[in-house]
C-alpha cells in the first residue's frame, strides 16, 4: 500500500517537474521567436539581460580575427591562442561561421552530456539532458552570445571524457585539448591539479 502511494506520489512530482519543463521551455521559445524574427522589444522578466546584444560575442572576435588585429580594437579578455581556431572561419561569411560554432557547441555539450550520463536509464538520461541545457542560463546566455567560451568548455569535457581512458591517444589528446583551453583563457589550469595528484 504504502509502496504504490510512494509510486502515485512520484509520477505526480515527475509529471509536474516535466510541465514545469515544458513551461519553461515553451517561454524562451516564444522569447527567442517575438526578439529575433518579429523583433518585438524585450521584457524585463527575459532570462537573458541584453537579447539585443545576440551574437556579439562572436562577433567581436570574428571582426578583429578578420582584421588580422586582435589587440587593436576594444580590451581583450583571451590570451593569444584563443584567436588561432576562430581564424578558421574566417574564410566564410558571419552567418556561416555563427552556425557552424553554434551547432559544434550544441552537439558537442549534448555528446559530452550522453557520455557524462551514459548509467542512467534512457528516459531519465533524457530528461536530465533537457533539464541540464533547457533550464539552463548558462547555455542560453552562451547560445545567445555565442561566447567563445563554449569552445573552451567542450576542450575541457573532452579532458574529462578521456582523463581515465585506456587509450594513450585518447589521454594525451585530451591533455591537449586541456592545453588549448588553458593558452586560451588561464582558468582551467585549475584541472592541472588533477594531474598533480596523479
Amino acid at each position: 500500500m504504502d509502496q504504490a502511494l510512494n509510486t502515485r506520489k512520484f509520477e505526480r512530482i515527475h509529471a509536474l517537474l516535466f510541465a514545469v519543463m515544458v513551461c519553461f521551455l515553451v517561454s524562451v521559445v516564444y522569447h527567442y521567436r517575438q526578439h529575433f524574427y518579429f523583433h518585438g522589444d524585450s521584457t524585463a522578466t527575459t532570462p537573458l539581460f541584453n537579447p539585443a546584444a545576440h551574437f556579439g560575442d562572436f562577433f567581436d572576435i570574428h571582426r578583429d580575427v578578420a582584421d588580422r588585429s586582435p589587440y587593436a580594437g576594444s580590451p581583450c579578455n583571451y590570451f593569444p591562442f584563443a584567436y588561432i581556431p576562430p581564424y578558421l572561419l574566417t574564410f566564410f561569411s558571419f552567418e556561416t561561421a555563427v552556425s557552424s560554432y553554434l551547432i559544434t557547441i550544441i552537439f558537442g555539450t549534448i555528446a559530452f552530456l550522453l557520455w557524462a550520463l551514459r548509467d542512467l536509464p534512457g528516459g531519465l538520461k533524457t530528461r536530465a539532458i533537457l533539464v541540464l541545457l533547457g533550464m539552463n542560463y548558462g547555455f542560453y546566455f552562451l547560445l545567445d552570445r555565442a561566447n567563445w567560451e563554449g569552445l573552451i568548455f567542450l576542450a575541457n569535457a573532452y579532458f574529462f571524457a578521456t582523463y581515465h581512458s585506456k587509450s594513450r591517444l585518447a589521454r594525451e589528446s585530451g591533455l591537449i585539448a586541456l592545453a588549448g583551453a588553458i593558452a586560451s583563457k588561464g582558468h582551467p589550469a585549475v584541472f592541472l591539479a588533477l594531474l598533480a595528484r596523479d
